[in-house]
């Protein structure tokens, strides 16, 4: 008798379950770091037309500048590679091709990239679209001072209607003055950015103000790296660029933004930020997941959030999970 009132109310129960309204599943809106699990350094991120492409250094010999696209910053599909071994720039006798730089410029897109072998340079390649095909144009920084070495990271912006690059080198970041066409120097003092305890310069403006992204400490190291992303503010993209209490960058000081964690250690590496069409500001960057650091240095992504014209990010460590993007940008 027990056992058919039981098997009552279980009908019961499911035949009012039967009755309510029906479940829509909805898509993610949240996402977990690192948005792409292989080894992937150096990003670089540009917006167009509906979508964003990144560009970085691969481990994949024949694969010089690998390319991504992605429509909302978390879901990425690779494309064909920039170059192959044999259509890759050669400024220098067996050079490497790292870091870039790429704008929209014009009718088409422009590409900053290093290339390095024993001594480094700046050179440009030009497409018609993000994906190419890229033709070289031929080498824009051979040096910046007698006494600066050239360590690459190029980051490209526009200001005012001109052409700028700040650029690394063994004596610091210097700010250098394009050509309109933006392929040679305007022939135009270079001026001093930040001390050389910094390298891989991102140039962002937001609010008025203009920011400079850096990194400090070693990008090298796996669980050790000690690389973490630092920034100064100024009201002029050739400075001086300050921290929260008045130091300048020039000095070795700055404004701390991310550094690691017990999860994802030695970030650093990123681009400029992106501001998106809803408000929001997102930054992508580079850091060793260390549940797996033999991956190499991973892409990850994390908002922006402002306090006082002062950029932050949540906790000021990189995040394990957060809520997606808007998938449009400006």
């Amino acid at each position: 008798m027990k056992k058919c009132i039981l098997f009552s109310a279980v009908l019961a129960v499911l035949a009012g379950c039967s009755k309510g309204p029906k479940v829509e599943l909805q898509p993610w809106e949240s996402y977990r770091n690192p948005v792409v699990q292989e080894g992937l350094e150096d990003p670089a991120v540009m917006y167009s037309d509906g979508k964003f492409y990144l560009y970085y250094n691969g481990t994949v010999e024949d694969d010089v500048v690998p390319l991504m696209e992605s429509e909302d910053l978390v879901g990425w599909e690779a494309l064909t590679s920039a170059f192959t071994a044999l259509t890759a720039p050669s400024p220098l006798p067996n050079c490497t091709i790292g870091s870039c730089s790429v704008i929209p410029h014009q009718d088409g897109f422009l590409m900053y990239y290093t290339a390095s072998a024993g001594t480094s340079v700046v050179g440009v390649a030009e497409a018609p679209f993000p994906t190419g095909p890229w033709s070289d144009v031929g080498t824009v920084v051979t040096t910046v001072t007698s006494d600066a070495v050239l360590t690459g990271a190029p980051s490209v912006f526009s200001d005012g209607g001109s052409l700028y690059m700040a650029v690394g080198t063994s004596k610091g970041i210097f700010l250098l003055a394009l050509s309109a066409d933006g392929k040679s120097l305007a022939g135009e003092t270079p001026v001093r950015l930040a001390s050389e305890a910094f390298f891989a310069p991102a140039m962002y403006r937001h609010g008025g103000k203009w920011y400079l992204l850096a990194t400090s400490g070693s990008v090298s190291g796996g669980a050790n790296s000690t690389a973490r992303i630092v920034y100064g503010r100024a009201d002029n993209s050739t400075g001086p660029f300050v921290n929260s209490k008045g130091e300048t960058m020039l000095d070795g000081a700055s404004e701390t933004l991310l550094e690691g964690s017990r999860k994802f250690a030695g970030p650093g590496s990123c681009p400029a930020p992106l501001d998106l069409a809803d408000g929001s500001s997102w930054l992508v960057y580079n850091a060793f997941d260390l549940t797996d650091v033999t991956r190499g240095r991973t892409l990850m992504l994390d908002p922006l959030f402002w306090e006082d014209g002062w950029m932050k990010i949540r906790g000021g460590t990189p995040s394990f999970c957060s809520d997606c993007p808007a998938f449009k940008s400006e």
